[in-house]
């Protein structure tokens, strides 16, 4: 709160001329708060009045820039010497506005011209070379698979169909096979068996004939 002391004396804050010496030295003091409220207090003998009514001594009267205080029906209060607080409050929000603008502009103009730096320094990804890998023949089918284009569902359908006969006819080719086996296995069974029976009848015949001429020829029974 700021307090501005009135009357004809050199060390007050607002001082009034009189030759007449009707105003005192310490006439009144305004008050005036840091929102712009203001209050007057008389302490003269010849009065002070607000809008032509003389206002009680020693006690704080209201008073706005718009009322008319006269100082003993002799000098006026002249408004233009008090500061209004309202005005400066405004004053001071408009200069901390701009402030923050002028921050704002520039914190925006050094990141606009970081990225613009970083950007002339950092080659793209379409000037940087990539090497090429080499690709087996199975990754080049999955590349080549995955570009191909997704199969419908009767598509799919379709093919499993036909991945399901041919399983069916390779089992049944594998079974005709495994049949085709087991016989040819029972045929050559049979024909060593027949070897075998032969070569033992020619092996019996072939033992009698030595017992006969060693015997001198057949023996008969007495």
């Amino acid at each position: 709160m700021k307090v501005y002391s009135i009357g004809r004396e050199s060390g007050c804050t607002i001082v009034l001329t009189d030759n007449t010496n009707v105003i005192s030295r310490r006439h009144a003091e305004l008050y005036v708060s840091s929102l712009g409220k203001m209050t007057i207090i008389d302490s003269s003998h010849n009065g002070t009045y607000v809008n032509g009514v003389r206002i009680k001594s020693g006690i704080p009267y209201p008073v706005t820039r718009k009322d008319n205080v006269s100082f003993a029906h002799v000098a006026p209060l002249d408004w233009s010497r008090v500061e209004n607080p309202q005005f400066e409050i405004l004053k001071y929000t408009l200069l901390a506005i701009a402030s923050l603008l002028l921050l704002v502009l520039l914190v925006w103009g050094g990141v606009k011209l970081f990225s613009k730096q970083s950007a002339t320094e950092t080659p793209s990804v379409a000037d940087t070379e990539v090497p090429m890998m080499p690709c087996d023949e199975k990754t080049e089918k999955a590349i080549d698979s995955n570009k191909q284009p997704a199969k419908t569902d009767e598509e799919i359908r379709k093919q499993a169909e036909a991945d399901a006969q041919a399983k069916i006819k390779e089992r049944k080719a594998k079974k005709e096979e495994e049949q085709k086996n087991v016989g040819s296995d029972n045929k050559n069974n049979g024909k060593s068996g027949n070897k075998t029976d032969k070569k033992d009848n020619k092996n019996e015949n072939k033992t009698e004939t030595k017992q006969e001429e060693n015997t001198g020829g057949p023996s008969f029974g007495m």
